[in-house]
Parts: structure tokens; sequence; C-alpha cells
């Protein structure tokens, strides 16, 4: 992984964080209850674990939630093993006693609603201000000449392809070799 991607991934898993503390919070509070220990303590857990296994959940790529195999649909089934688990540490250390049932369903409805919403953000602001990195293609040269080959480098520099590889069927010594960098597919 390189540093740009591992940037990406801390920033989305502390928004992710961010959603599951903040919406625990409001729930709180719009309850009119006391953010207590139990809360805070509810709040660092699932900030911990929304970082760490939500991260790898694209903002900027194209979901598809209930598709199977999607990775809406997979962001949401590790969000209700997430609460499994939160909620099972909670009956395990006999302290379910001190939340509000309401608090906790409304919150474990409300944050992946809001992660919805904020990936159709992200998505808007994307596509609006910067649509070069909201789509990527695949692109793939078919027969290796010398236009090809200055096609591949001038693609390889775009951040909007990624070049998958090329195409031929002649021999390589007829074409003057193969395509740098590129595998022949």
């Amino acid at each position: 992984m390189n540093p740009e991607q591992s940037r990406s991934m801390q920033l989305q898993g502390t928004l992710y964080a961010l959603i599951a503390v903040g919406a625990l919070f409001g729930v709180v509070r719009a309850l009119n209850l006391d953010f207590g220990t139990q809360y805070q303590i509810l709040a660092l857990l699932a900030g911990t674990f929304s970082f760490f296994v939500l991260r790898r959940y694209n903002l900027a790529l194209t979901w598809s939630v209930g598709r199977p195999g999607s990775l809406g649909t997979r962001l949401l089934y590790s969000w209700i093993v997430l609460v499994g688990v939160t909620l099972f540490f909670i009956y395990f250390t006999e302290y379910a006693e001190l939340f509000s049932r309401s608090v906790l369903l409304i919150w474990i409805v409300l944050v992946p609603t809001l992660i919805i919403f904020l990936h159709m953000l992200v998505r808007l602001v994307l596509r609006r201000f910067m649509p070069h990195l909201a789509v990527r293609r695949s692109a793939v040269i078919v027969f290796a000449s010398d236009a090809a080959r200055t096609l591949a480098v001038n693609l390889k520099k775009t951040q909007t392809y990624d070049v998958v590889g090329y195409f031929e069927d002649r021999d390589l010594d007829r074409i003057g070799g193969p395509i740098e960098g590129l595998p022949l597919l």
C-alpha cells in the first residue's frame, strides 16, 4: 500500500469513527440523557472499531447497498458485526442495564444511514469539483504500434485510466518489441 492510500484509509476511518461517535452523542443529547461514562466507553469502543474495521470501504467508489458482494453491502455487514461485537461486550460485562434501549436502537439505525448520506455527499463533491478522482476506468491497448505506445504513455500519466495491458497477435519482432511496462494480454 502506498502512502497516499494509507492516508486515504486513515481519513476515511476517522470519518467513520466521527460518524459513529457523533451519532451516539447526538442521540443521547436528543433524548435529554446524560452522556455519562457508559456512553463515553461505548463511544470509545464504537469509534475505535469503526476506524479499524470500516476504513477499508472507499467513500469515493460507487456503492450498491443490497447487491450481494458490493461495497455498500459489505460495509453494512461489517456494521452489523461491529454492533454485534459491541453489544456482546456490553452484555458480557453486565453493563447492559446502564444503557437506554432507545438510544442503542436509534444509534444502530442512524449510523449506517449517515454513512450512506456521507458517501452520496463525497461522490457529489468529487464529481462536481474533482471529476478525475471520481471515475477510474480500465484501458486496454489493441495492437502495438508507435501510436499505441504514445497512447499508453499518455494514459499512464492521467489519473483517469488504469492501463491494464495490450493485445497483439503479430510477431513481436515485426512490431518493434513489446510495449514497455505493460503486460501482453
